[in-house]
């Protein structure tokens, strides 16, 4: 151990190619509900060439419709990784935020499965 009591031994090298430089989220949502059908979260890693966010949007709603979602009313927006609470949020369809809903909080307070509204 070093003198400030940190374990040198334990700290990642500087140069780890495993080092997150980002996460990004993709929410695919109902367009007329708001309802998230599926959030799609890439990660960067220090030295990884960045793709163009078309392409993250179209892997989200790729992903979608390959879990079984109907993309006819689908639609993809990015919003924050960091504000994710899963299966509590929808998204705003004015503002394309996300946003809480009270209704799936309501359920996930309770131990139930939230399930979004349709």
């Amino acid at each position: 151990m070093s003198k400030s009591g940190h374990n040198e031994m334990m700290a990642p090298p500087e140069n780890n190619p495993f080092q997150i430089e980002s996460r990004t989220a993709y929410a695919v949502y109902d367009s007329q509900s708001g309802a998230i059908a599926h959030i799609h979260v890439i990660t960067a890693f220090r030295g990884a060439q960045a793709l163009p966010a078309d392409q993250h949007e179209a892997r989200a709603m790729e992903m979608a419709k390959r879990m079984g979602h109907n993309p006819e009313r689908l639609r993809v927006v990015r919003v924050d990784h960091a504000a994710l609470k899963h299966g509590t949020q929808r998204i705003d369809i004015k503002s394309l935020s996300l946003v809480a809903d009270p209704e799936l909080e309501a359920r996930r307070a309770k131990g139930e499965e939230p399930r979004a509204k349709s």
